[in-house]
C-alpha cells in the first residue's frame, strides 16, 4: 500500500534556516494494516505523514501509495489524491468553530456538488454517535465530540488510507479508549492505517502490525 524510498525531506533548502526533517527513509507498508510511527517530538514523523498524504514533496527520492507515486504529483493531482484516497486525523483536530458539524464533515468532498453527500455525512456522523449535533457549532462541542467529528470528516470519502497525526493527545484516557476501538473496527475493514503517537497504550494492542521508530530524522523498522 505505501513503499518509500530513499525519501529525504529538506526545508529551508540552501538557506541558514535549513533543516534536515529525513534522511532517505526506505520502508513498506501493506495493505490493510496498522502501523504505529513513533519517537520523540521533532523526529521527523508529521513530515513523514505529510510526504505520505501528498500534503508536501520530499526533496528526493519517491513515496508510492496504491500504485501511484505521489511524491511527483502536480498540485490539482495531489488535492484528487487526497480527497479520494487519504483520509486525515490531526492532533489539534483542524475544525472549523464557526461552521456547523455537518458542513466541517463534508469539506473534504468539495468541490464534489453530488446531491448525496449530506447523506454521506449524516451516515458517517450517526456511525460515530454525533449525528444529534450535526446542526451545531463545532465551538459549541466538547473535546471529545470534537474528535468524533474529526473521525468522521475523515472517513466522509471512505478513503483507503488513513493518517493520524498525536490523535488521542487531547482526549482523556475513557475517550482514547473509545478512540483505540474505533482504530481495530476500522482495520477490520480493511482500511490501511498510519498513526503516529506519543501514548504508550498504543504499544500494547495485539492488532499492531508493525512499528516504525523516527528517530533525528531516520526510520528503523
Amino acid at each position: 500500500m505505501i513503499e518509500c524510498q530513499k525519501v529525504k525531506k529538506v526545508y529551508n533548502l540552501g538557506t541558514s534556516k535549513e533543516v534536515v526533517a529525513l534522511e532517505e527513509a526506505t520502508f513498506y507498508i501493506p495493505k490493510g494494516s496498522f502501523t504505529l510511527l513513533v519517537g520523540p517530538s521533532g523526529s521527523g514523523k508529521s513530515t513523514l505523514l505529510a510526504l505520505i498524504g501528498a500534503l508536501t514533496r520530499p526533496t528526493s527520492g519517491k513515496v508510492v501509495v496504491d500504485g501511484e507515486i505521489v511524491s511527483k504529483l502536480p498540485e490539482d493531482f495531489a488535492s484528487l489524491y487526497r480527497r479520494e484516497k487519504v483520509g486525515f486525523i490531526f492532533q489539534k483536530f483542524h475544525l472549523l468553530e464557526e461552521l456547523s458539524v455537518l458542513e466541517n464533515v463534508v469539506i473534504p468532498l468539495i468541490p464534489t456538488s453530488s446531491p448525496t453527500i449530506y447523506k454521506k455525512a449524516q451516515e458517517v456522523l450517526k456511525r460515530f454517535s454525533i449525528d444529534h449535533k450535526a446542526k451545531s457549532k463545532v465551538r459549541k462541542l466538547s473535546g471529545g465530540e470534537q474528535q468524533r467529528v474529526a473521525i468522521a470528516r475523515s472517513l466522509i470519502n471512505d478513503p483507503k488510507l488513513l493518517l493520524a497525526d498525536e490523535p488521542t493527545a487531547n482526549l482523556d484516557k475513557r475517550l482514547t479508549l473509545e478512540f483505540i476501538e474505533i482504530l481495530k473496527e476500522l482495520k477490520g475493514e480493511g482500511k490501511t492505517i498510519l498513526l503516529a503517537t506519543h501514548d504508550p497504550r498504543f504499544l500494547e494492542l495485539d492488532f499492531i502490525d508493525k512499528i516504525l521508530e523516527v528517530k533525528e530524522g531516520y526510520v528503523i523498522s
